[in-house]
């Protein structure tokens, strides 16, 4: 089974989440090839539909993976391969051309997948489809002390580390209520997430008290369970799919956009000093990326089996 990934190839690096996936797929024996999107907006994309096609003729792949609305629409204008897309929530959950053309591109497409079930909110079309989640990498993950990390990222001790769950500049992050709300604290230390290694953001997690989101629109987010897996607490509005992951979880908590008990929960975090117990979730949840491979290559199966 061969399968051209189609994903945008504007940053730096393929986004990590599907690089992961890719890899738990190759361990099933599929044979994967990328084919990277240069440019942005509709036109941009469309540009590389020459070059798609020559990279379809190179690879002859049975199934086409296209990740977010926009790599779907460039993969669905040829009709030869059949078509898989991934929405990741930033292409269906915004309103106008976005909305329009990704539910355009569901209603097209072989097969869809939605990474959290909020997103059928936005759908248009009845039509059939997956919920599956962006997963982790168990063996990524090892554990690694609060002490230990903080030595290898030189916080001191005494440091009380907040970290939140983006850069400071993206507006859709809501960075302000969360800066409004660590302020009514004293000595506390707001982190960025932004700028650091992969394997960086383990030990930042291990490192830090809590994790605090306080966005305005989530799809997941990844950021969640990658704090679930390093035992990090984590503050989080009622947002993505955040509250059926930590809901249950000893030393989370779900709040609302208020600043002031957002900073009682952070308080809080500070008075019980405990990691969580998140390992375990996301094993019983099976959002590892051998389970969610599995589930991807049978979607595969079943376009290739009609």
């Amino acid at each position: 089974m061969r399968v051209l990934i189609v994903c945008s190839g504007n940053a730096q690096v393929i986004a990590p989440f599907i690089v992961e996936q890719v890899n738990a797929l190759k361990k099933l024996d599929v044979e994967i090839e990328y084919f990277l999107i240069k440019g942005k907006g509709i036109l941009g994309y469309i540009k590389n539909y020459k070059a798609l096609l020559q990279k379809i003729a190179s690879f002859q792949p049975n199934i086409i993976h296209a990740h977010y609305g926009f790599s779907g629409l460039l993969s669905i204008f040829q009709r030869r391969i059949p078509v898989v897309v991934t929405f990741h929530g930033c292409d269906i959950q915004k309103r106008g051309v976005n909305n329009i053309i990704s539910n355009f591109v569901f209603y097209l497409a072989n097969s869809s997948i939605f990474v959290n079930s909020k997103m059928l909110n936005f759908v248009i079309f009845k039509k059939k489809h997956t919920i599956i989640s962006c997963g982790i990498d168990l063996d990524e993950y090892q554990y690694i002390s609060k002490e230990e990390a903080r030595k290898n990222l030189r916080f001191s001790d005494k440091e009380k580390l907040v970290l939140f769950s983006s850069s400071f500049d993206e507006p859709v992050k809501n960075y302000d209520l969360a800066k409004k709300a660590v302020e009514k604290l004293e000595n506390i230390k707001l982190l960025e997430l932004k700028g650091y290694k992969r394997e960086e953001v383990i030990q930042l997690m291990h490192a830090v008290d809590c994790l605090l989101i306080t966005s305005i629109r989530e799809t997941g987010p990844q950021v969640v369970k990658e704090a679930l897996m390093c035992g990090c607490p984590i503050i989080s509005v009622d947002v993505g799919d955040v509250k059926s992951l930590i809901e249950q979880v000893a030393g989370c908590f779900i709040v609302p956009y208020d600043e002031n008990i957002i900073a009682e929960k952070i308080s809080l975090v500070f008075q019980n000093n405990n990691r969580i117990k998140g390992r375990e979730v996301i094993i019983e949840k099976e959002l590892y990326n051998s389970v969610i491979a599995k589930k991807i290559k049978d979607i595969y199966t079943q376009i290739l089996n009609k």
